[in-house]
């Protein structure tokens, strides 16, 4: 009842038909819809981007600990090296 109310009220300070006025509140139904989708959207998308942004968190803790690694055996390496040249 108050739809209609409404409606026609549109109808009347619009000067057109119930025909566009359905037609524009049914287009304004499709955009907040379409609004509603892409924000759907981009909260999937950040949640993404807060996942990658995890691992790589991971990842940047891994390449110190490998590099690390790569260091201590490297620096075993000629320390060994020299103590055969040596002896």
């Amino acid at each position: 009842m108050i739809c209609a109310l409404v409606l026609s009220t549109a109808v009347l300070i619009e000067g057109s038909s119930p025909q566009k006025a359905f037609a524009q509140t049914s287009r304004v139904d499709e955009l907040k819809q379409s609004i509603s989708s892409r924000e759907d959207e981009i909260k999937k998308i950040e949640q993404e981007i807060a996942e990658y942004q995890t691992r790589l968190t991971v990842v940047g803790g891994q390449k110190k600990t490998l590099q690390t690694a790569i260091q201590k055996y490297s620096f075993d390496a000629k320390k060994n090296r020299a103590h055969y040249r040596n002896h």
